[in-house]
């Protein structure tokens, strides 16, 4: 729970808009640490490249994208938004 600015706790899922994030908190299938991975397979282990890879296709396809995309994009994509945001 992050600090309010009176050094008192405020609860962090208790605003609607976070409903998602706590209802994955609920249902995460392994004990949460801070070095958990977000996204797990259905075998509970951390998912890959390749696994990330493939669901983008899948994403893809069904959206009618037609150009080429893979998870390393996204890490392009960023960096671009964060330098025209004044960053770096």
């Amino acid at each position: 729970m992050p600090c309010s600015k009176k050094g008192g706790w405020v609860p962090v899922f208790r605003n609607e808009k976070y409903s998602q994030l706590a209802t994955w908190r609920n249902d995460y299938p392994l004990t949460l640490t801070s070095k958990s991975f977000v996204f797990l397979t259905t075998k509970k282990a951390p998912i890959g490249y390749a696994g990330v890879a493939k669901q983008l296709r899948i994403i893809a396809v069904k959206a009618g994208v037609t150009k080429h995309i893979t998870p390393h994009i996204f890490r392009h994509t960023r960096a671009a938004h964060l330098i025209q945001q004044g960053y770096g």
